[in-house]
């Protein structure tokens, strides 16, 4: 039957067979993830700084350590250190996420981590290149690893478990793509406690309008997650002061209630607080005049996408 983990997913309302990325190694041959178990050096396990890696939110954090330090061009010229990444995340099958707290810091850095691995991942074995405004969908869709029990397509992770308990897409489109109904339903236990509006701006959708991924830690995620959201809307937010307007992302007009009831207002007041002083200045110098208020406009989407993703340092 067509149920299970293994359940096709919908694009464009065709089934489309899920593609399983992490699926090189049987879950058996790959080391489990217990406290009082330290393994010996093998080829599904990541070194990072020299020690061996046991706890899964450190794991997850050294494989995207590891999937960013990849390019295209590079899998040509050493696709044996590619091979080892891949085996490697074989031992995501041994992360039961039932287990963790979801609404803790820890969860929202694991799950945030697990994302943009399985993106750049995606990103870097797309066979016709980078996805597309007409490709993207069933890009998200179908791109997936299996972890602990389930199997996970970008999509879900986004909508089901990122933004479980956040607000609904105001009129999706390209690059925001939402998750099969069949998957909100099924998935809906996973999701996260976090509704923080900031998740907006660090969660990336692969194109050109995001810039490098930071590693998420729960010591640092607050820091993380403020110098990710400055990073972002100093690149998207525009304010011309002489036409009273100002462009905020298009993120922004996708999951507008995200920021309050869903009035432009309500995402400036927002964004305010993580712009530079000069761009704080301008915006507060726009809304001094109470009966000519500015215009706020939005972003078009970005159509253009990457074909790998890359750190923020």
């Amino acid at each position: 039957g067509d149920r299970g983990k293994w359940a096709t997913t919908t694009s464009s309302s065709k089934r489309k067979q899920r593609i399983i990325l992490n699926g090189r190694r049987q879950q058996f041959d790959c080391a489990s993830f217990n406290a009082e178990t330290r393994v010996t050096a093998t080829e599904n396990s990541i070194e990072v700084g020299g020690g061996l890696i046991e706890n899964e939110e450190q794991f997850v954090e050294g494989l995207l350590l590891k999937a960013c330090s990849f390019t295209v061009e590079m899998l040509e010229r050493n696709p044996r250190e590619f091979v080892e990444f891949l085996d490697a995340t074989s031992r995501l099958r041994r992360i039961d996420l039932r287990d963790l707290d979801l609404s803790s810091d820890t969860a929202l850095c694991l799950v945030l981590n697990l994302y943009h691995c399985l993106l750049q991942h995606s990103l870097l074995l797309s066979i016709e290149g980078p996805p597309s405004k007409k490709s993207v969908g069933h890009f998200k869709r179908v791109s997936c690893y299996e972890i602990g029990h389930d199997v996970f397509s970008l999509a879900e992770l986004e909508c089901c478990l990122l933004r479980g308990r956040m607000s609904r897409p105001t009129n999706p489109r390209s690059p925001y793509i939402e998750a099969p109904k069949a998957s909100q339903t099924a998935y809906r236990h996973y999701a996260l406690g976090a509704t923080d509006a900031r998740i907006n701006f660090v969660l990336h959708q692969g194109d050109l309008s995001f810039g490098p991924v930071p590693i998420f830690s729960p010591e640092i995620m607050e820091e993380q997650l403020n110098a990710a959201t400055s990073a972002f809307l100093s690149r998207q937010v525009k304010i011309y002061v002489n036409r009273r307007t100002i462009v905020l992302p298009k993120v922004c007009d996708i999951y507008r209630k995200d920021f309050g009831s869903g009035d432009p207002y309500d995402c400036v007041a927002f964004i305010l607080q993580h712009m530079d002083e000069d761009e704080q200045d301008k915006i507060v110098e726009l809304f001094t005049d109470e009966t000519n208020a500015p215009s706020v406009k939005y972003q078009p989407g970005q159509q253009t996408f990457l074909t790998n993703l890359t750190l923020m340092l």
